[in-house]
């Protein structure tokens, strides 16, 4: 069981890789290098409402496993910038196979039940052999096109890259034309506003009814963009080595996927999945709440929920009400902390944020007391993870002994 649990504990840290890898390492133009968690999570996110306004006739779940695991090779193989592929200085066949020899390291990390869903789910994004894998395919390129334009003209390196980025997923998923016909306009006043010629077959037919009010769509997936840029721990000065909060819920999102299976838990997994997801959707207007300041009563937790409160009202009015209704019903399940997937959730939450301190070993730390009890409550509501948690406080005892912090036998009270 301990071999077992050390197993699950190192592959949930290598998922920490994920936050560490940047994308877009080989373009200059790209000033801020966002992680492959960003990427992932904001892709997931747009995945998510975008099937939820079209209601297609796929496997819904299906699409947010496709595009949680898309990139999980990344986190050994790291990102291959398109720049490279498109520039012929590195070939689609060189970037398969470093990505077969990932993919294989993974496999001894997981039972091979789910190993077996994840290989399946990776092997049907890449060979785009479903509808939802193309659907999958899409939304993460415009997710890419998302990001460009959220920082404007200095992400234009190489105009026709941009531009025909999505072409061959566009032409394997025409449900989404009229989508991205959205993004081609906002691509198009770019263009024309830096004189960069806009060709005629960049051009998007746009003429839906369920995208009139794209605007709306699209200022809600920049108000997202916001959380790969909010930094946790904002008012600890000794943790140095800080997470944005796109990272910390796709992670926590990939942890609640793995652990419902492998603890064999009778959770609703996919709630659970949507739950982590959109768990911190509010940070995009409040930022972060450094824990510290709640644990030093410099904020109560009554003023940090009505702040809360007030940013989701705010984002009320970004979506169509169908859609909000249902993001909203996510997050107020996780704030009252009451059913079997808001628990599970909880205490993996708490578990990704000391975890994520861990990776970066002891200089990470600063109060050895929070850190040791910091998800004793949460797993005391989910008592099914204990294995997983004690293995976590295996982790920590080696690294306070580094630290010259007394490791008290309370801590050990799991």
């Amino acid at each position: 069981m301990d071999q077992n649990m050390m197993k699950l504990f190192d592959f949930m840290q290598l998922l920490q890789n994920m936050k560490e890898n940047k994308r877009w390492r080989s373009t200059p133009a790209v000033l801020i290098k966002e992680s492959i968690a960003d990427h992932s999570w904001k892709a997931i996110v747009m995945a998510y409402v975008v099937w939820k306004q079209l209601e297609l006739k796929m496997d819904f779940f299906k699409v947010i496993k496709l595009v949680l695991v898309h990139d999980l090779v990344e986190a050994i193989a790291e990102d291959t910038d398109y720049r490279l592929v498109y520039l012929w200085l590195v070939s689609k066949e060189d970037k398969h196979k470093k990505e077969m020899e990932a993919i294989e390291e993974i496999r001894s990390m997981l039972p091979s039940e789910i190993w077996q869903e994840i290989y399946e789910l990776w092997s049907e994004y890449e060979e785009w052999s479903s509808k939802e894998s193309t659907f999958a395919k899409l939304i993460e390129k415009i997710e890419s096109i998302d990001h460009v334009l959220y920082y404007w003209e200095k992400y234009i390196d190489i105009p026709d890259k941009v531009a025909w980025y999505c072409k061959n997923a566009l032409q394997k998923c025409p449900e989404l034309r009229w989508f991205y016909a959205g993004y081609a306009n906002k691509l198009k006043e770019l263009y024309l506003k830096h004189n960069y010629e806009w060709k005629e077959a960049y051009e998007v037919d746009w003429e839906y009814e369920e995208f009139k009010d794209f605007d709306k769509f699209y200022d809600f997936f920049h108000l997202a963009q916001k959380l790969k840029e909010t930094e946790r721990y904002g008012s600890s000065p000794l943790i140095e080595k800080k997470d944005k909060v796109a990272e910390h819920c796709f992670r926590l999102a990939f942890m609640v996927f793995v652990s419902a299976k492998w603890f064999n838990q009778n959770v609703d997994i996919p709630r659970a999945i949507y739950i982590s997801l959109f768990h911190d959707i509010n940070e995009a207007i409040t930022w972060d709440y450094d824990y510290i300041l709640i644990h030093t009563w410099v904020v109560t937790p009554e003023d940090k929920h009505a702040e809360e409160f007030k940013a989701m009202e705010s984002i009320r009015t970004m979506l169509p009400k169908k859609i909000w209704d249902d993001i909203y019903s996510l997050w107020a399940e996780y704030e009252a902390w009451k059913t079997p997937e808001a628990e599970f959730v909880k205490a993996l939450d708490k578990y990704e944020s000391i975890s994520h301190l861990l990776f970066h070993t002891f200089e990470n730390f600063d109060d050895a007391d929070l850190i040791a009890t910091y998800c004793d409550k949460a797993f005391i509501k989910a008592p099914e993870l204990n294995s997983l948690y004690r293995q976590l406080k295996k982790q920590l005892k080696i690294e306070y002994g580094k630290w010259w912090k007394e490791w008290k036998e309370e801590y050990d009270l799991v």
